[in-house]
């Protein structure tokens, strides 16, 4: 079984990487994403670092799935649209919007239901927006579309389901309903769709008083990739071990 999972920064996958062995894979091409590959008995995980937002991700996805997968994960961090959600939790979704639209792409149920055995929360629908959810307000404008913000599983999947790959998006909570970010990050993103260090340093420096959510944030963050790091063990052993069939349930948990 070939497994793709995808997350848009390094910071994300950074704990799943401490907890198993991944191997940098070569770029052929130097605008190519970055990466790594593990083996789980005979099947193979290769994970892709898109990067921020839904152009990377889209360019990304269709790089990646020139290869032949089983499967497909879209993972990283989302932001809560509803207080129930807390950081850390790990989110596993029915469906994927884009924006504030009914056009949505249903998720794989069979790996949702075996993401809520694994101890997911299985949820209806992610937004997934062309520009970062900053503010409260913002995310309270988007919370009748969804369950959870963030920026790339919408091209992933429609990617993913355009090549006939089984698809889910799963996603853990760094920032909750009420927390307003301290900048757009996208603003100091680099060519590739990463975070620049001197760009958030800029930022900053221009906004001193931002500091402690930034620190809130940091700290939220590494929370939600641990957590999330540790269920992508747990599921992936579980999907190898039975092909992501499980039983069918009436109602997801």
């Amino acid at each position: 079984m070939k497994v793709l999972v995808t997350f848009a920064l390094e910071q994300e996958f950074a704990p799943w990487r401490r907890l198993r062995r991944f191997e940098e894979m070569v770029r052929a091409e130097a605008w190519a994403p970055e990466r790594f590959e593990s083996r789980l008995g005979d099947s193979r995980i290769r994970v892709v670092l898109t990067g921020m937002g839904w152009e990377h991700a889209r360019t990304a996805a269709l790089y990646a799935l020139a290869d032949d997968y089983d499967v497909c994960i879209s993972s990283g961090f989302a932001g809560a649209l509803a207080p129930a959600h807390r950081c850390g939790d790990v989110l596993a979704s029915q469906s994927v919007g884009a924006e504030r639209t009914a056009k949505a792409i249903t998720c794989d149920r069979e790996m949702v239901i075996l993401a809520a055995e694994q101890g997911a929360a299985a949820v209806e629908r992610f937004v997934c927006t062309r520009q970062l959810a900053a503010a409260p307000a913002e995310k309270a404008g988007l919370a009748a579309f969804g369950d959870a913000v963030e920026m790339e599983s919408f091209p992933i999947l429609s990617t993913s389901s355009a090549a006939g790959v089984r698809s889910v998006a799963i996603r853990a909570v760094s920032d909750e309903a009420d927390f307003a970010m301290p900048f757009d990050f996208m603003r100091s993103a680099d060519s590739r769709g990463g975070v620049r260090l001197r760009g958030v340093l800029g930022e900053l420096a221009r906004k001193p008083g931002k500091l402690p959510q930034l620190i809130r944030l940091g700290k939220n963050s590494r929370l939600a990739s641990e957590r999330l790091a540790e269920f992508l063990e747990r599921y992936l052993a579980a999907g190898v071990a039975s092909a992501f069939r499980t039983p069918e349930r009436a109602v997801l948990a």
